[in-house]
């Protein structure tokens, strides 16, 4: 889906779901008060998608924010059903029963804003990614405190009983202020993980070491000078093709089996690889039985040595290929 058709959905689903809100209101005035920004809101979802000002993870960060101020309109924030559960935000003593949702709101706020407005400080502002980070931060407790002020303006316009219903204060003298604090702690929650993402490694310190585990199991890929009679030695060992590349019938690269075993061939030097083929090694293939491979391979192809018992403790049967690749059957002796 493209950014611009992603933002129209949101938009729509936002539209609907505030349409689905208007059943039956408890406070019908109050809520309409309370869903005026969306005027605004829903057509600037739907352009910022379209011009591309925010990508897909901020587009729903703003779309997440809207449905929850929905769900607070439709019950005017203070009377949000199991929003007296929410004690743990009440940052301190308030009136049994009080309904904490809009503090839930307001740090939603903090969290879901700072990575839109740092997305907007760096996309339009032309901000540098540890700039645009600290920017965002001022910016959400800006706005958290700005839009305090824009309560306070609205009660003295209204009349009290509507103020105190729009404000949800619900008798706290120190609504605003915890509002202001939770937006802040939103916010400061998120951006630990945003500077991760955002902040280069060497400001960032080393990471925690990990170790990362190899996958059991190395698959040479060999330069050959010839595909075909390379493909018809291995295949001489019992080897089968896997794979080719562009087809079977004229391969530049091939992949050949023998149980666990891969090889891989090819006949165009990768970059940085010799253009002749060329090893100073030997590959080594464990195996529970040289002796009876031995007796396999004896008319197929000549054995470079073996079957015998090496100094070293191993017995070892060894081919070599028509580039020179030597390949070493072995087992313990």
């Amino acid at each position: 889906m493209s950014r611009r058709r992603y933002s129209q959905v949101l938009a729509l689903a936002l539209a609907g779901l505030t349409l689905l809100s208007l059943v039956e209101p408890r406070f019908p005035r109050d809520q309409l008060l309370q869903l005026a920004p969306l005027v605004v809101a829903l057509p600037l979802l739907v352009v910022a998608g379209s011009r591309d000002w925010l990508a897909d993870r901020e587009l729903t960060c703003v779309f997440v924010f809207l449905v929850l101020h929905v769900l607070g309109a439709r019950w005017v924030y203070s009377f949000v059903p199991g929003g007296e559960r929410l004690g743990l935000l009440a940052l301190g003593q308030e009136a049994p029963g009080r309904n904490h949702y809009d503090r839930l709101v307001h740090l939603a706020f903090g969290a879901l804003a700072l990575p839109v407005v740092v997305e907007l400080a760096r996309r339009r502002a032309g901000l540098r990614r540890g700039a645009a980070l600290v920017a965002g931060l001022l910016a959400v407790v800006a706005l958290s405190a700005g839009y305090e002020v824009f309560e306070w303006a609205l009660a003295q316009l209204a009349d009290s009983a509507r103020a105190d219903r729009y404000n949800g204060q619900q008798g706290d003298p120190w609504d605003a202020q915890k509002d202001m604090a939770l937006a802040g702690l939103g916010a400061l929650l998120v951006a630990a993980p945003l500077a991760r993402r955002l902040l280069p490694q060497r400001l960032l310190g080393p990471p925690a070491e990990r170790r990362v585990e190899l996958l059991a199991g190395v698959v040479p890929a060999l330069l050959v000078s010839e595909l075909r009679t390379t493909l018809a030695f291995y295949e001489g060992l019992g080897f089968t093709l896997s794979r080719a590349h562009p087809d079977r019938a004229a391969p530049v690269w091939a992949e050949l089996r023998r149980g666990p075993i891969v090889l891989q061939f090819h006949c165009e030097p990768s970059r940085g690889a010799p253009r002749r083929p060329a090893c100073s090694g030997t590959l080594y293939v464990e195996t529970d039985g040289v002796e009876a491979l031995a007796e396999e391979l004896a008319d197929r192809v000549p054995f470079e040595w073996g079957p015998q018992v090496m100094p070293y403790g191993r017995r070892e049967l060894a081919v070599r290929d028509p580039d020179g690749y030597l390949l070493a059957f072995t087992e313990p002796a």
